[in-house]
């Protein structure tokens, strides 16, 4: 019987793979981006969403 060490083992890598890692790397980095827009556009004061403020979006005009 031939003992494998675990640094002996190779691994292969499937034919889509690398392209399945590179989308999820992709959206990582657009949730990224979005989330900066948001923190941007919420300026230097910005405040913790409240209870009342959501409320008030679900509010007949």
């Amino acid at each position: 019987m031939k003992t494998v060490r675990p640094h002996d083992i190779r691994t292969e890598v499937l034919p889509g793979e690398t392209e399945s890692r590179k989308d999820k790397l992709d959206l990582v980095a657009q949730s990224i981006a979005f989330a900066r827009g948001l923190r941007e556009r919420a300026g230097p004061d910005s405040r913790p969403v409240t209870n009342a403020f959501l409320d008030g979006l679900y509010e007949d005009p």
